[in-house]
């Protein structure tokens, strides 16, 4: 199979994007990380139950799904600089309120917010990156992004555990909203008024006919495999500690295990990238999710620390094998007219997925048991990998006609 050919642009360097796109999303990343893992301790220093303190956590996951087709309509409207800037003192002022109210129903509706922001601000960066990337490096380009993203929530979360110590749970709220500011200054001081591909600008397509220009056919093979990568993502979270719990092995352990999977999956965000410009995002999407699968079938196969590391590694490589895929996937399906409204689809599309794949999980081990759900979640990831082999067109090549 050959490669795309490249576009003019094809020399374009990666580090020219540094100031304009990467640093931005690695400094936003830096504040979602530290910020996430403390949500639901955050929620119980304000009287939360467990299970309520469990909900507060997902109602980011619901603000991002909720906010994602609306967001793509914004960016279009007001272009990816204003939606930018929006989106960013949206999830200051929501960080703010949480920090100062210390109210378990302020604290909800904060989070809730941040989720909207958040889903703006990575529609904008999205848009960003697919106006300026060429199309034969553009696998390279979102991957990057992608692991500027992966490496701003490892270290997050080590930057706000310090903090934390120092000054309490608070002190995870304000490092977000420093970074956001930070990363929206970088993002003012050195991106385009405008790129010229047309959708930095405002324009006022909608959804269905972004969609119909997309192609609803030549979409829907793609959507069907980015719900399964990122459904997959996500239920490996909950499966490992679930698992490891099962086996006896305690929450260092636990911890150890994804910290050397993150460090790997982070490692290969720029093979992946190249990976999908040589041979196709197909290739590329349906590789990641046969290794994924193929994880997750082996996980009930471990019975001590070394196999569920040996498992976690595989689950990271299958990750980082996939690092950006899903966003370079929508960024070749979306249309120059009605781009970012096809673009705030699409992320609705995987954000379904995201927030499915623990829900999946639990569904599952209902049913079922622990090692049955974890062997039925890996047969569906490989029955979709199978089934789309041969049905779902690659989205790095030209429709014909």
């Amino acid at each position: 199979m050959s490669p795309p050919s490249a576009s003019p642009g094809a020399a374009l360097r990666l580090r020219s994007l540094v100031p304009s796109l990467y640093a931005p999303a690695f400094l936003y990343s830096i504040g979602q990380g530290a910020l996430v893992p403390v949500i639901a301790l955050a929620a119980r220093s304000d009287g939360a139950s467990v299970v309520a303190a469990g909900a507060v956590v997902g109602l980011r996951g619901v603000g991002i799904c909720l906010g994602d087709v609306p967001a793509g309509k914004l960016v279009s409207r007001l272009g990816q600089r204003v939606s930018t800037v929006g989106a960013s003192v949206v999830m200051v002022a929501a960080g703010a309120a949480a920090a100062l109210a210390g109210s378990l129903w302020v604290l909800a509706l904060s989070v809730l917010v941040m989720g909207l922001g958040w889903s703006a601000w990575l529609v904008a960066r999205l848009s960003l990156a697919t106006d300026l990337a060429p199309e034969g490096r553009r696998g390279q380009v979102i991957a990057t992004l992608g692991g500027a993203s992966r490496i701003g929530n490892f270290v997050g979360p080590l930057i706000g555990a310090g903090l934390i110590a120092a000054f309490g749970i608070d002190a995870a709220f304000w490092l977000q909203g420093l970074m956001v500011i930070i990363g929206c200054a970088a993002l003012l001081s050195f991106s385009p008024p405008a790129s010229a591909g047309g959708s930095a600008g405002r324009d006022h397509s909608g959804v269905r006919s972004a969609l119909a220009a997309a192609g609803a056919r030549r979409v829907a093979g793609p959507a069907v495999g980015a719900v399964a990568i990122c459904a997959l993502r996500t239920s490996r979270q909950a499966l490992l500690p679930l698992w490891a719990s099962h086996i006896g092995v305690d929450a260092a352990g636990v911890s150890l295990v994804f910290g050397v999977s993150s460090g790997l999956d982070m490692l290969l965000f720029a093979p992946a990238g190249y990976a999908s410009d040589r041979w196709g995002r197909k290739v590329v999407a349906l590789s990641c999710l046969a290794v994924l699968a193929v994880g997750h079938l082996l996980i009930p196969f471990t019975g001590d620390l070394a196999g569920l590391m040996a498992v976690g590694l595989l689950l990271g490589f299958g990750n980082g094998l996939g690092s950006g895929i899903v966003m370079t996937m929508g960024a070749d399906l979306a249309p120059p007219a009605g781009r970012a409204a096809f673009l705030g689809l699409w992320r609705f599309v995987a954000d379904v997925g995201t927030a499915g794949g623990p829900f999946l999980v639990s569904a599952l081990v209902a049913l079922t048991a622990l090692a049955p759900a974890a062997v039925a979640i890996g047969g569906i990831g490989l029955a979709v990998a199978a089934g789309l082999r041969a049905r779902m067109p690659d989205p790095s090549r030209k429709a014909a006609g």
